[in-house]
């Protein structure tokens, strides 16, 4: 781990994804005392589409985070219909892999106090002093007055604690902190939520083992990702397949590098005795033989496929605890049909950051609510809609004879562009 021993912060993020960078990148530029959490390292790979919607792009930049693609077109497949979606503004696609670790380095030139490896095992409140004591797996603890929750596990951790009462926010009684309907306008940033941590399985080049699920709220889902030598594949477009039991996009995050990443059905996968035969049977589909030459066994640049449980789609809802406030994967987990999971992920670090200066947790809650609802609710819709095929190829001719029906729908699925 890198630092140790007991600190005094005014802020703890705990999670280094996304999200959770982007928040400590924000409230540090507050002036804020700022040490994060992670329980990996940096750079790691991350099962994520590593698509970079348009309205996060100018934050990206601001910090010198330029992605190397710029995607332009979506192609989306669907049994027998086609549909290519020219973008309203240029997209940008780049591996989490780098995009990880670039953000981890800004936070560190920003004056961050980075830790990375770094388990947490306990959070406890002293109420009468308002201090929080994060406790990690090595016996070290850190002190702050307030709490950043960017990994769910760890928002779960703090439930059962009864000390503090559970408040919902009163839209009446709370305002955004002065500076953030500035920030919004003028810097117009948006991920997510942070990559998930993925499992490994032992294909694409051989072997197997079985898929372990552990279940969430709703319909359960496998994450699957591999990167892939290009090829010919068109630097400028995502390719997306949607399909009976999941759907998959491709796209490049280099010049020489496309990933592969999809969505799977939990009974899909448990039909089959290993995950390698399940994404064999998956990508030896028809529909996918456009994208077949791309994903050839000799050209995957992974060990294994990266395989993942994927937490239940939607806004949580938490007990509103004094200066704790919850972003990324603790907040909520959007459909990765919507492209927009780290663009959220940015935007609500950005977002995040004037309230945890003001210590109005129950404010930010309300706000980041309020702000996220609708594009949650259509990314929820366009995620449904997927899960049937031969609605959706209804849906694509008709909105390759209407283009503004598609330029819409992509414009509701994200916060602002």
């Amino acid at each position: 781990m890198e630092g140790g021993g007991l600190l005094m912060n005014d802020v703890i993020i705990i999670g280094g994804g996304i999200a959770g960078l982007s928040a400590a990148i924000h409230c540090r530029q507050r002036g804020l005392m700022v040490t994060v959490l992670e329980r990996g390292a940096y750079p790691a790979h991350k099962i994520c589409g590593e698509f970079l919607s348009p309205e996060c792009l100018p934050m990206l930049a601001a910090w010198g985070v330029i992605p190397s693609i710029a995607i332009t077109t979506v192609q989306l497949y669907a049994r027998h219909a086609a549909l290519t979606l020219p973008l309203p503004l240029p997209a940008g696609s780049m591996s989490r892999y780098v995009l990880d670790a670039s953000l981890a380095e800004v936070a560190r030139q920003s004056g961050v106090t980075l830790h990375t490896n770094a388990q947490v095992d306990a959070v406890t409140h002293d109420a009468q002093h308002n201090i929080y004591d994060v406790t990690l797996a090595d016996g070290s603890v850190m002190r702050a007055s307030s709490l950043v929750i960017g990994a769910g596990r760890v928002a779960q951790l703090l439930l059962p604690r009864g000390a503090t009462k559970a408040v919902r926010p009163d839209p009446s009684t709370h305002r955004a902190p002065s500076g953030w309907s500035e920030r919004l306008r003028t810097v117009r940033p948006d991920g997510g939520a942070a990559g998930l941590q993925p499992r490994v399985s032992r294909g694409p080049n051989g072997g197997g083992r079985r898929f372990e699920w552990r279940g969430t709220n709703g319909q359960q889902y496998v994450g699957i990702k591999a990167h892939f030598s290009a090829g010919s594949f068109p630097l400028d477009s995502v390719q997306f397949f949607i399909t009976d039991v999941g759907y998959l996009g491709i796209s490049a995050v280099d010049a020489t590098t496309v990933n592969v990443a999809a969505l799977l059905s939990a009974s899909f996968v448990h039909s089959y005795n290993n995950t390698d035969d399940a994404i064999d049977a998956f990508i030896s589909q028809p529909i996918m033989n456009r994208m077949r030459d791309y994903v050839q066994k000799e050209h995957c640049l992974f060990p294994q496929w990266l395989t993942c449980q994927v937490p239940a789609f939607g806004m949580r809802s938490y007990p509103v605890l004094k200066n704790i406030y919850y972003i990324g994967d603790a907040a909520g987990s959007i459909p990765p049909a919507t492209g927009d999971g780290l663009a959220l992920g940015l935007l609500t670090g950005a977002m995040v950051a004037p309230y945890v200066a003001a210590h109005d947790a129950q404010g930010f809650a309300h706000a980041w609510r309020q702000q996220f609802s609708s594009v949650f609710k259509n990314g929820m819709a366009l995620h449904r809609l997927y899960q049937y095929p031969a609605i959706t190829a209804l849906a694509l001719r008709a909105a390759g004879c209407v283009p503004a029906l598609s330029r819409a729908v992509f414009l509701k699925t994200r916060d602002t562009l």
